[in-house]
């Protein structure tokens, strides 16, 4: 990861490098912390559900249609 910083303090703002064999991209993206209680309320607005997490650490989220 580079070029990490944190315009706010939930905000993060980086760059992520992947490299493969003689290949590599890079990925920049900001990510907003949520409360559990405030995501799903982002959840419902967009009109989904949260149906389960797709690994023991909480990190990715499987949404599905409301």
């Amino acid at each position: 990861m580079t070029n990490v910083s944190r315009p706010e303090p939930d905000l993060l703002d980086a760059t992520m490098e992947y490299v493969v064999g003689d290949r590599r991209w890079t990925h920049t993206f900001v990510s907003r912390r949520r409360t559990d209680d405030r995501f799903a309320e982002l959840l419902r607005e967009a009109g989904l559900t949260m149906e389960g997490f797709l690994g023991g650490d909480r990190r990715w989220v499987r949404a599905v249609p409301a």
